[in-house]
């Protein structure tokens, strides 16, 4: 069993009951209630993932509203989502990220010098949906909508130490082990390929001794896509737009909070789809598989 403390907390997974965390969300839903945001491409509607995603979801009613961002071709997909997740029992909203209503928005933005013109990704996406999500919420959690082995425990572990008022954090990062126990197989490619060895060179070849270095090096799967965060330190932090979501919303929390509120906590093994090794190169490979 691991003890372990990084530089920022780490909340280890000591067979914690699930059950538990619910109810203590639930005991403070009132004057903490807690949002979900799944970012989703249009395809993963029709994927098994996401419909697992969902019958759990069904099952865990700490969350008082969950926010999907997700941008569509044309009225036909959206509709064709929106159909989807009407199974969804929980308060919930399909943001059509670049639907009209939305960029008609975007588009007054430009009024008061904010000029999003050209912004499109994921980033672009969660953007809005945290928007949406800090209106009514105390604690936001966001996690992907491609994992295979999906448990209500993810959002429960993620909001648990931001709802709690003896843990109090302001941000907590989720990491796992990226092992499939079915096929034996391990994945995280570029993490333990290229982000950590890099890290670990700058660190000790280079000599590069910096504290948000330190504090990268903390994290034990700095490309996770699986967060909880306060509202407020939400609206204060800025967003990357694009594919680097992960990596730069770490340096925004660095910029924004001290270590003694930041966490990250173990969420156990975690599987999605992967896709296969690239053939052209190893750089192309190390794209396939955070």
């Amino acid at each position: 069993m691991d003890f372990h403390q990084e530089d920022i907390t780490t909340i280890h997974d000591f067979c914690i009951d699930v059950n538990k965390l619910e109810d203590k969300i639930k005991q403070l839903e009132q004057k903490r209630p807690a949002c979900l945001i799944i970012p989703i491409l249009y395809e993963e509607v029709e994927n098994r993932p996401l419909q697992q995603i969902v019958e759990a979801l069904n099952k865990c009613d700490c969350v008082k509203q969950i926010i999907i961002p997700m941008a569509a071709d044309n009225k036909e997909q959206y509709v064709k989502a929106a159909q989807f997740f009407s199974q969804l029992k929980t308060d919930h909203m399909l943001i059509w990220c670049n639907g009209k209503r939305i960029q008609k928005i975007i588009d007054e933005m430009k009024e008061i010098d904010l000029d999003l013109t050209g912004f499109r990704g994921k980033g672009m996406d969660v953007w809005l949906g945290l928007g949406v999500a800090s209106l009514n919420s105390y604690a936001i959690a966001l996690h992907d909508a491609d994992i295979v082995n999906y448990t209500s425990a993810i959002p429960l572990k993620l909001l648990y130490p931001i709802v709690s008022r003896d843990l109090n954090f302001f941000f907590n990062k989720g990491y796992y082990a990226r092992v499939n126990l079915d096929k034996k197989t391990m994945h995280g490619r570029v993490y333990r390929l290229f982000v950590q060895p890099l890290m670990d060179t700058l660190h000790k070849e280079l000599r590069c001794d910096s504290e948000i270095l330190d504090y990268f090096r903390a994290f034990r799967y700095t490309l996770s896509g699986e967060f909880a965060m306060t509202s407020d330190l939400a609206l204060n932090i800025r967003i990357p737009s694009d594919w680097g979501l992960e990596v730069g919303l770490l340096a925004e929390v660095y910029r924004n909070a001290t270590f003694k509120r930041v966490c990250q906590t173990d969420l156990g093994f975690y599987d999605h789809k992967h896709k296969k090794l690239g053939k052209r190169s190893h750089g192309r490979a190390l794209q396939d598989d955070g």
